[in-house]
């Protein structure tokens, strides 16, 4: 398990850790999620707080703690090395905690992208994992596409080039929905974040395959949006290579990721925020790929 220390990381509840019976030793970090290594009995162990996401409701965000329990369960049965959890999962307040094995082994300093690529689509060829459904309250990379009244969602934001760009890419997404086959290609349990910093490797074998908070069930374009981010030409098309896309599903990838980063804004402008630069500065990016796909 890396260690990703948050100097800011506010301290663990101490029913928390009475509940599970587990001594604090340090924070691991974490983005979706906070954690720490803790000890229970000698045994070194993650405790992780599941954060609330803004699209969630209590009821939602109860029901996909559980969910993902189960999805990593249904990887575990199929020899992938996700982690065991050690006890049920506790709610405190408004939150939600769970106690899980520590993974073996470190982030790897660089992996290949072809190396990356045949791991994902071996990953996508798991059999017998579609039935446990979409996570509950997961975010819906698509949503932008029939948000009420976005133009006046948009003139929230208060930089006039940021509203150029996501009123430019609004129109564009719109017109490529209307060319696109959303149901395009196979559906798999997607990770929604398989990247090097959740991928654990001891020598050359992979050994923790970390942080199912955006994990899901979907078509397998929900998945690689998430590692293209309209920048890593060279994964999408090792990936390809591995396990090949099929024509009608590469504009959907250019769809979902115009349209996962305008849900993302539009989020935050209804909540009376201004959007992350994450969301803002992606919009504005392109590549090799993407160029081809654009309208």
């Amino acid at each position: 398990m890396p260690s990703d220390p948050d100097p800011q990381a506010p301290a663990v509840p101490g029913a928390v850790a009475v509940a599970f019976g587990v001594t604090v030793e340090r924070s691991l970090g974490g983005r979706a999620s906070r954690n720490w290594q803790v000890r229970r009995d000698g045994r070194a162990l993650v405790l992780r707080e599941t954060l609330r996401m803004p699209w969630q409701t209590p009821d939602t965000h109860a029901a996909a703690v559980h969910w993902r329990r189960r999805a990593q369960s249904v990887v575990r049965d199929r020899d992938w090395p996700a982690a065991e959890p050690i006890a049920e999962p506790v709610s405190v307040g408004d939150g939600w905690w769970t106690l899980e094995a520590f993974l073996p082994g470190s982030v790897p300093d660089t992996l290949s992208a072809e190396r990356w690529g045949s791991l994902l689509a071996e990953f996508h060829g798991l059999e017998g994992v579609t039935g446990l459904g979409p996570q509950p309250g997961s975010f819906d990379q698509l949503a932008a596409l029939s948000w009420r009244d976005p133009e006046a969602v948009i003139d929230a934001c208060r930089d006039a080039e940021d509203r150029r760009w996501l009123t430019l890419r609004l129109r564009q997404a719109r017109e490529l929905a209307a060319r696109c086959d959303l149901g395009a290609g196979p559906r798999h349990l997607v990770h929604g974040d398989f990247v090097t910093h959740n991928l654990l490797f001891t020598g050359r074998r992979l050994t923790g395959l970390l942080d199912f908070e955006l994990a899901t069930v979907d078509h397998r374009t929900a998945e690689l949006v998430n590692v293209w981010r309209c920048r890593y030409d060279d994964r999408l098309l090792a990936y390809h290579a591995a396990r090949p896309l099929a024509d009608d599903e590469w504009p959907v990838l250019l769809l979902r990721w115009w349209s996962l980063l305008l849900g993302l804004a539009f989020v935050h402008l209804a909540a009376g925020r201004q959007p992350d630069r994450w969301e803002l500065d992606g919009l504005r990016r392109t590549t090799a790929i993407a160029e081809r796909l654009a309208p």
